[in-house]
């Protein structure tokens, strides 16, 4: 890692758990803010404005947490709000590791007889418009931002300053998959979150994954039912990280 962060690794760690609740939080008034809208063409009006809401919401929350937990102890770059370096090698060693990584971790999880349990996959063929434009947002928008942040980003980071690669990587990639209560997919996202954080060790940056899981969702969503709204989020999803990699670069030249 590119920056060594002056705070412990307890605190760290109990910022990213706080991300990750808040982020479900902000659901709340996204949601209830968009109550006066009217239902419209199958709820697709609606949904559309608790995306719009949802986005800002949720910045503006973990930012908070953020400020709150960890205040001006470390910069941003120790939790991966970096410019990524070695980018290309990176990526092209990430998708062989991976696929390793998945490969191994497919079979575990036919051993212990996990592969008839309840997986992520959510068929979005059947939803409302509304439906699949604010599951597909989410999807692609916003879990990504937010699990890497959280994950890869303060839980990671502060685990390792600790343990060492290793142990943080298998901590906190339990931990990421963990919360998304499917047992079919705890070994294989554990697996697939370990290789997330070598590419973010490496890279100095969480973007590179923050960019790898929206784009793994997008295709996901599409494949799904998502359809056109994949399409339309992943390039809103484009505009964030491309948002993201400027300004980065901006405060590395600036120091």
């Amino acid at each position: 890692m590119n920056a060594v962060p002056n705070v412990d690794w307890r605190r760290g760690t109990a910022a990213g758990l706080l991300v990750v609740f808040v982020s479900f939080a902000a659901y709340v008034p996204a949601v209830l803010g968009a109550v006066a809208v009217p239902q419209g063409h199958e709820k697709l009006l609606r949904y559309g404005v608790v995306c719009v809401l949802l986005a800002p919401i949720t910045a503006l929350s973990v930012y908070a947490i953020l400020k709150a937990v960890i205040g001006g102890r470390a910069r941003p770059a120790w939790i991966g709000f970096a410019y990524p370096h070695r980018v290309i090698s990176s990526v092209l060693l990430f998708f062989p590791l991976a696929f390793a990584a998945l490969f191994v971790a497919g079979i575990l999880t036919t051993l212990t007889g996990l592969q008839d349990e309840p997986t992520t996959a959510v068929d979005l063929t059947t939803k409302p418009e509304g439906e699949k434009l604010f599951l597909t947002f989410s999807a692609v928008v916003v879990a990504p931002w937010v699990e890497e942040t959280a994950f890869r980003g303060l839980v990671y980071s502060s685990l390792a300053v600790r343990f060492g690669f290793w142990p943080a990587a298998i901590a906190s990639s339990a931990g990421w998959s963990a919360l998304h209560l499917a047992l079919g997919v705890l070994i294989v996202f554990t697996a697939a979150g370990v290789v997330l954080c070598w590419l973010r060790n490496r890279t100095g940056s969480i973007l590179p994954g923050v960019a790898l899981h929206g784009l793994w969702n997008s295709i996901a969503s599409g494949f799904s039912g998502g359809a056109v709204y994949a399409i339309i989020c992943g390039a809103v999803f484009a505009l964030t990280v491309a948002a993201a990699v400027v300004a980065t670069r901006r405060w590395e030249l600036s120091l």
